[in-house]
């Protein structure tokens, strides 16, 4: 499963606690995110928080955790069923992840599209729209200027 997120000062580090368990999430040299590949537990809900450390303090834990959901076996091969009817369009393939709550994998379509077909800028607004679900805003507003320079032309 991978998490991103965006990061808001270079000095900081992360840890990502997911139920009982810890993980120090490298920040090497990331861009305006960070996207870290999380060991997949079983298939249930569980707790998640993101914690941001400066130095060896924790300066930020959230109020409340987030979930993360691992799906079941069955779940998983119902959305590769449709990816694979989905075949090479990008977009019928972030459509299915989309819809089962799978935004990272669907902004990995999303990014694949637009790297194969960097001029195709009226299909930016769903890019954009994941990107704001994902809150991964200095990007999104990168695209959005994008976008609206296109349609002022």
């Amino acid at each position: 499963a991978d998490l991103v997120w965006e990061k808001a000062c270079p000095d900081n580090t992360f840890v990502i606690v997911l139920g009982e368990q810890q993980f120090d999430v490298p920040t090497g040299d990331a861009g305006e995110h960070i996207r870290f590949q999380l060991p997949v537990p079983a298939a249930g809900e569980y707790d998640l928080r993101l914690d941001v450390k400066a130095g060896e303090e924790v300066v930020y834990t959230p109020r409340r955790p987030g979930k993360l959901k691992v799906l079941a076996a069955a779940e998983e091969a119902t959305i590769k069923t449709a990816l694979m009817a989905a075949g090479d369009d990008y977009f019928a393939q972030a459509d299915v992840l989309e819809q089962h709550g799978l935004l990272v994998p669907a902004m990995d379509a999303y990014r694949a599209y637009f790297d194969a077909y960097p001029d195709d800028i009226e299909m930016k607004p769903l890019f954009i729209a994941n990107l704001q679900a994902l809150q991964l805003m200095t990007e999104k507003t990168a695209e959005a200027q994008k976008y609206n320079d296109f349609i002022s032309e």
